[in-house]
C-alpha cells in the first residue's frame, strides 16, 4: 500500500513552520545595555506616559464625572485595604499573645487596651479576627 500525496495548487515551496522550518529572522537589538542607558530610556518613558496623563484624565472625565470619581475612589480604597489587613493581623497577633501571657500568669489583668476601649482577652483575640476577615472579603470583591 502506498501512500499518495496530494499537492495543493498554489502551495509549491512553502512551508507554514508546522511542516518544515519557518525563516525567522533574529530579533533587532533593543536598546542600550548598560546602566546609564537603560536609566535614559525609562526616564523617556516616564515622561511620555506623565505627559498623556492630562490628556487621558480629560478624556476620562469628559466620559463621566461620576464613574471617574467613583474610580478614583476605588483605587484608593483597594490601595489602603492591604494596610488595613496588615495593622489588623497584627493586633490579632498581639491579642494572641496577650490571651497567652495572661493564662501563663493569673496575676496579670485579663483586659487589653485598643486606645480609649479595654476588651476582654477573649473579644480582644476574635474582635481583629473578624475584621481581618471582612477585609479579606473586601479585597476579594
Amino acid at each position: 500500500m502506498s501512500v499518495r500525496r496530494h499537492s495543493w495548487q498554489g502551495t509549491q515551496g512553502r512551508e507554514s513552520g508546522l511542516t518544515g522550518d519557518p525563516d525567522i529572522p533574529d530579533p533587532p537589538e533593543e536598546g542600550p545595555t548598560d546602566l546609564r542607558g537603560r536609566i535614559d530610556r525609562a526616564r523617556q518613558a516616564v515622561r511620555a506616559t506623565a505627559g498623556a496623563v492630562p490628556r487621558v484624565l480629560g478624556l476620562v472625565w469628559a466620559a463621566s464625572h461620576w464613574l471617574t470619581i467613583g474610580l478614583a475612589t476605588a483605587t484608593i480604597v483597594a490601595g489602603i485595604i492591604p494596610a488595613i489587613t496588615a495593622y489588623v493581623s497584627k493586633l490579632l497577633i498581639d491579642a494572641v499573645v496577650r490571651a497567652i501571657q495572661v493564662n501563663a500568669n493569673p496575676a496579670l489583668p485579663r483586659t487589653v487596651a485598643f486606645g480609649s476601649w479595654e476588651f476582654n482577652v477573649g473579644a480582644a483575640v476574635f474582635l481583629p479576627a473578624i475584621v481581618s476577615s471582612s477585609c479579606t472579603r473586601c479585597r476579594r470583591s
